[in-house]
């Protein structure tokens, strides 16, 4: 199917982009005057044979953790999130759980180089995630500072285009829900294409209305997988919203499709918009 260049759903993603942090020295440096140390108390106490198991552990674990840490970070920025891997260590972040990037500079110290350090800030924790950028040049911190920059807007352009895709608008509820149902088929109402990623963050959004979360809990229905169902369920007991609550229960477990249940719903999500306060700006 042909699309449109200026969609920003579906306009071709770039490359991804990586980069590998040099070690710091530092660590090994200190692990190697460590072992010296524990070497020759050793020696003093007329060899490790004189020294209890236990006690011995640090001598042969800290040069090799000190090597690990040494062995610097490995950043990869792709479509989909990105991937860190330290020395024993691997981890990857979803596109969708960034929501922000912060930069700062380390002065060089006595055991450290200096050292760009970028700061993501994200959904599922508050806790941030430090990516030092030991020995990287800044025109390349420069360049992986903006291709997260930009994954964070592309994923929010596809949540406004997931949103705008659940939108009832003037359908009927007839119509709504059969569209909903091919919405992830890319055959629904505008042909947008909206991944059951995206549909989960819709039903995950305490700032989504109840005409979206059920928009959402219809197309992933109409995905007819048993973990999309579990989506919608899940989605359910987190909801404390009455009437939305049993709409998405039926959504996720009835054969039948649970026309009365969602009107309902519907109707309450309507009321609560009627009912908003503004708030004193």
């Amino acid at each position: 199917m042909a699309t449109s260049s200026d969609d920003p759903v579906r306009r071709d993603e770039a490359p991804a982009i990586r980069v590998r942090t040099r070690g710091n020295v530092g660590p090994v440096v200190w692990g190697i005057v460590g072992a010296v140390v524990s070497l020759i108390v050793a020696g003093i106490l007329g060899g490790t044979e004189a020294i209890p198991l236990a006690a011995q552990i640090p001598l042969w674990i800290l040069p090799v953790v000190a090597i690990a840490l040494s062995l610097g970070t490995s950043v990869r920025v792709g479509a989909d999130g990105i991937a860190v891997g330290w020395a024993l260590r691997r981890m990857f972040v979803p596109a969708a759980d960034v929501r922000a990037v912060d930069r700062y500079h380390l002065a060089p110290t006595v055991t450290s180089k200096a050292t760009w350090v970028l700061v993501l800030q994200r959904r599922s924790t508050s806790t941030p995630l430090r990516l030092p950028l030991v020995g990287v040049a800044a025109d390349r911190v420069d360049a992986i500072e903006a291709r997260i920059r930009g994954l964070i807007a592309r994923t929010a352009e596809r949540r406004d285009a997931a949103l705008t895709a659940l939108h009832r608008g003037q359908r009927d509820l007839a119509g709504w829900r059969r569209d909903m149902a091919a919405l992830l088929a890319g055959g629904g109402f505008r042909r947008a294409a909206i991944s059951a990623e995206d549909l989960q963050e819709v039903l995950d959004d305490p700032a989504a209305s109840g005409e979206q979360k059920l928009g959402a809990a219809l197309a992933l229905r109409g995905a007819g997988g048993a973990m999309d169902r579990e989506r919608v369920r899940i989605a359910a007991v987190a909801s404390a919203r009455p009437k939305l609550r049993v709409a998405l229960e039926k959504v996720a477990t009835d054969e039948e499709e649970p026309e009365e249940a969602i009107a309902e719903a519907l109707a309450e999500s309507e009321a609560e918009v009627a009912t908003e306060v503004p708030r004193a700006g």
